[in-house]
């Protein structure tokens, strides 16, 4: 039986710490991934809540703090640049999970198409920062879609994208239109849904 795997990987800790971790695992285990980086800020780099009370700030939200620009959240794609880059030196697929996943996750469901638009063409622009060419595939944070991602899945010329979950491999039709980039689904649980 052949499995393939879809490794996302949406915050520094987990790129910093997790991802060699993974590598290890995978070259002992000779197997193979592809590894699905998110390309901006990441809002998940500390607990929210410890961080207010730890700065006498408690009566402030995150969301408050993160607009005023009183804390900058570190960059994946600049943080991890050498893990990310390594990754791919260890001849594992890279492809872009989100630019920033926890607005993905927040908005895309009611997302206009503008800013899926400038969301998907900032990941892969900052994909192309890294590596000089252009992603071959994505996957959606969270399984979170909505049809102008779908449609931009084959504008952005993905070879395919693992956006869904399923049993097989499909060329998706939403809501009646047929979108001419493969889904390769997740069709096992997660290791945090098995946790």
């Amino acid at each position: 039986m052949t499995i393939g795997l879809r490794i996302s990987v949406n915050s520094t800790k987990g790129a910093q710490i997790g991802v060699p971790n993974l590598i290890k695992s995978l070259v002992k285990h000779d197997a193979s991934a592809t590894f699905f980086f998110s390309m901006g800020p990441d809002y998940n780099f500390y607990s929210i809540s410890q961080l207010l009370r730890s700065i006498g700030m408690g009566h402030l939200s995150p969301k408050s703090i993160f607009s005023k620009k009183l804390i900058s959240p570190p960059w994946l794609n600049k943080e991890c640049i050498d893990v990310i880059r390594a990754t791919k030196k260890h001849g594992y697929e890279i492809g872009v999970n989100a630019f920033n996943a926890n607005a993905w996750l927040g908005n895309v469901r009611r997302a206009t198409a503008n800013w899926t638009a400038f969301q998907m063409k900032k990941a892969s622009s900052e994909f192309y920062k890294i590596f000089g060419e252009n992603p071959v595939a994505s996957a959606a944070p969270y399984w979170q879609m909505n049809k102008e991602a779908y449609r931009l899945n084959q504008r952005l010329g993905y070879k395919y994208s693992s956006d869904t979950r399923g049993s097989h491999a499909y060329i998706p039709i939403f809501q009646g239109e047929i979108i001419g980039c493969p889904q390769i689904p997740t069709t096992l649980y997660t290791i945090s849904e098995i946790v």
